[in-house]
């Protein structure tokens, strides 16, 4: 079988032909929105985050 239409991986055979689609999932000014504007701190491991397991 190599009909496209019959086989599942039809973005393998049109990804050449895809547009991307962009939107907003969410209002900017959100809590979110300001959680994701927020920069991850790199956990260097030195403290521990629960006294029971010092």
């Amino acid at each position: 079988v190599f009909d496209p239409a019959l086989i599942g991986d039809k973005p393998k055979w049109y990804a050449h032909q895809l547009q991307p689609i962009y939107y907003r999932v969410y209002d900017s000014n959100s809590q979110l929105a300001e959680a994701l504007n927020i920069p991850i701190e790199k956990d260097d491991g030195s403290e521990p985050t629960d006294d029971r397991f010092v």
